[in-house]
Parts: C-alpha cells; structure tokens; sequence
C-alpha cells in the first residue's frame, strides 16, 4: 500500500526548497564523514595503559576527532532542512534545538580525546618510569570526561533530533523513515541516559550501535530530502 505524504502549502515547499538546496549536501556530507570518522577510530581496551599506548602510536588520532567534529556541524546544518522537510512542524523544531546543544556538547567531548588525551598519551609513552604513573592517572581522569560527555550527546544528538523528527514525519504519513527516526532516537535516549546514570565506564556495542543507528538515519533522511528536491 502507498503511503499518503502531507502536501506542502507552495509557501512552505519554496521555503523547504530553498534551504534543502544548501542543506541536503552538508547533511550526507556529514554523514559520510561520521561513518567514515567512526568506522577509522580504534576500539580502544578499558585497561589505561594499553589505551595510552594505542592513541601514542595513532599518528590520525586528531585528525579522525577532527573530521567527527566537521562531520557533527554539517549534520547539525544537514538537520535544519529536516526540519523544513517536515513542514517546520513543533517536534521538528524542538529535534534542532536539541540537536544544537547535543551538537555543542560532542564538540567540547572530541575536541578533548583528540587533542589532549593524544598529548597526554604522547608525554606518557616518552615519559621515565617513575612519572608514567601519574601521566597514567591523569589520562584516565580525561577519558572518563570524555566518556561521560559521550554518554550526554549520544541522547542529545543521536537521540533527540532522529525521535523528534521522526514523529514529524510519521505524522505526514512517512512511515517508514518516521519509524526509523523515533526507533533509532529512543534508543540513543534510553542507552546513554542509562549508560550516564549507572556510571559506565566503557563504551560498548549497545552504545555503539545506536549511534550508528542514527547516522544511517541521517544519511537516509537527506536522501529522501534530496529525492523530493531534486526529482519530483
């Protein structure tokens, strides 16, 4: 059975329609980047001194946590045309105003695992035996910032947009992407809060899987977006 889609009034498919046309690439930009950044990044052990030793003799390490970072922005740009998309409805709306501040937050959390774990891994590998212990402590200190920032964008950035967009769609008939949206989202919500709440101190599949969830989410929704611009 085709699914009916809610029409656009000719106001809002100019408005959509003159936003989609920057947005739409930055989106599956983003989104190839973030699974590109993602799949590039070592699944790192929960033991600190073979974490250390891994990012030490990583020579990408802050350039993958760079390109995640350009990847968030033009995802975060990439998510003003879904909401356009969606006829600016209100969850839509709220899905960016939370996208933006999740989108703050992932910043700030791999702007410190590139650039300082990388320098506190760099000191410990060339440090002397007597201060590898104390560079030890201190770069497990910054992978639990880092650890516990993961699990507060992951709701917020992962989450919320892809659920709150989602139910815009679902309302105009889009199902399938709708359910993917708010299936994906509630995922991301439920595993980071819970991951944030009961103190997880490693990052694992669960997690992991939501998040990649999500940016195939991304993906696929400017696809869609880009369907309805570009050849309807």
């Amino acid at each position: 059975m085709q699914q009916r889609i809610a029409p656009m009034s000719q106001a809002q498919a100019l408005q959509a329609g003159s936003v989609l046309r920057w947005s739409v690439p930055c989106g599956l930009i983003g989104a190839a980047l973030a699974v590109a950044g993602n799949l590039a990044h070592p699944t790192m052990p929960t033991e600190g001194a073979s974490a250390l030793t891994i990012v030490a003799g990583h020579a990408m390490w802050t350039w993958i946590h760079f390109i995640v970072i350009a990847a968030a922005l033009l995802t975060l740009v990439g998510v003003q045309g879904l909401v356009e998309f969606a006829g600016r409805e209100a969850p839509a709306r709220i899905g960016m105003m939370v996208g933006a501040v999740g989108a703050a937050v992932l910043i700030v959390a791999f702007g410190i695992d590139g650039f300082t774990t990388k320098a506190i891994s760099d000191a410990w590998a060339a440090a002397s035996a007597a201060d590898k212990p104390t560079l030890l402590l201190i770069g497990h200190a910054v992978e639990l910032v880092h650890t516990g920032l993961f699990y507060l964008w992951l709701p917020l950035f992962l989450g919320g947009p892809p659920l709150l967009i989602g139910l815009a769609f679902l309302s105009q008939g889009r199902r399938i992407l709708g359910a993917w949206g708010v299936a994906a989202g509630l995922a991301a919500v439920a595993i980071g809060c819970w991951c944030f709440l009961s103190r997880q101190f490693a990052v694992e599949l669960p997690s992991l899987a939501s998040a990649f969830a999500s940016v195939l989410w991304y993906g696929a929704a400017n696809l869609v977006a880009a369907r309805r611009l570009w050849f309807q």
